[in-house]
């Protein structure tokens, strides 16, 4: 189990001659072409050129991540094989019954790479202004205000869960298909509003047919300093990120832990690393691996609320 740090830990020259028929692994549990497939190619281009050994993304999509996550779970637990977890990690738990893997048991946390913030938005059609706007019309006798989602246990739809439970008002969850298809209804009018990616909205927040009311992260947008987070409008605790973070199988040692995390942290560290990752609308929100173990844990534990008071749970 020590393998892995000690490939990580030796210069380039010895690190490719003591293990040159190894090969470290990235899995994304998603096709290729997402903002997390790009980032963990990132990842390992510098992991690469920094540990002098191969370091390959390899995608395993399929049952909504969960096909990759198992994978990762049953690997050996030493330091080769690495999963890309992303928000499904926390959630799909508590929404699928018989997933044969469980975020806190079978993994050990390594690092958080970075967040993707969302925004609370509306199509420019719509009067509101505001969030309090958004949420007051709601309130009204007989309002019947909806917002989409590619489909149940998505990041929006778990967004407007937590807007219903938070606010005690009542909005009504369309589900489709993909989420452009929701897009696409909302910039028409057809939805009230929708949570999505800034990466998503920005573009259509330009070209003036969406408006932003609220970001859903604990602190405002880089890109929309002037669009308040949820919180700020007096929705306590209200927080919704797609974040990113690198997890390895149980049992991994703690010193290969610590070095792969030292690794990470350096590349992310990287000025043409956070320009890239800018560009992808992914702000970094690294630090020590037992700073992911309480995030994970928290976040498992907010959603397992939500859904268990939604009563979304697909048995």
């Amino acid at each position: 189990m020590a393998l892995g740090a000690a490939v990580l830990a030796a210069p380039p020259s010895s690190a490719a001659e003591a293990s040159s028929d190894r090969i470290m692994r990235i899995v994304v549990p998603f096709t290729t072409g997402g903002v997390g497939d790009s980032v963990a190619r990132l990842l390992a281009d510098d992991m690469s050129a920094r540990t002098g050994r191969r370091v390959i993304v390899e995608n395993k999509p399929g049952a909504g991540g969960s096909i990759g996550t198992e994978f990762v779970a049953r690997a050996p637990a030493d330091g080769m094989t690495l999963l890309l977890a992303s928000p499904g990690f926390t959630i799909n738990p508590s929404l699928q019954a018989g997933l044969k893997w469980d975020p806190i048991k079978d993994f050990a946390p390594v690092a958080m790479v970075g967040a993707i913030p969302n925004v609370i938005v509306v199509s420019s059609k719509e009067p509101y202004k505001n969030l309090e706007e958004l949420i007051g019309a709601a309130r009204r006798p007989g309002a019947n205000l909806t917002y989409g989602s590619a489909g149940i246990g998505s990041s929006p739809h778990l967004a407007g869960e937590l807007l219903n439970s938070s606010t005690g008002v009542r909005f009504v969850h369309v589900p489709y298909k993909s989420q452009s298809d929701a897009i696409a209804d909302l910039v028409t009018g057809r939805l009230s509003f929708m949570a999505i990616t800034i990466a998503l909205a920005a573009p259509l927040i330009e070209s003036g047919k969406l408006r932003p009311l609220a970001a859903t992260s604990a602190r405002r947008i880089k890109s929309l300093p002037a669009v308040p987070t949820v919180a700020e409008t007096g929705i306590r605790d209200y927080e919704v990120d797609g974040w990113l973070a690198i997890v390895a199988p149980a049992r991994t040692d703690s010193a290969t832990v610590a070095q792969i995390n030292k690794a990470i942290r350096e590349a992310l560290a990287e000025p043409r690393i956070q320009t890239a990752l800018a560009g992808l609308n992914c702000e970094i929100t690294t630090g020590p691996a037992d700073e992911l173990a309480h995030y994970l844990q928290a976040d498992r534990e907010k959603w397992a609320s939500i859904i268990k008071a939604a009563n979304l749970r697909k048995d």
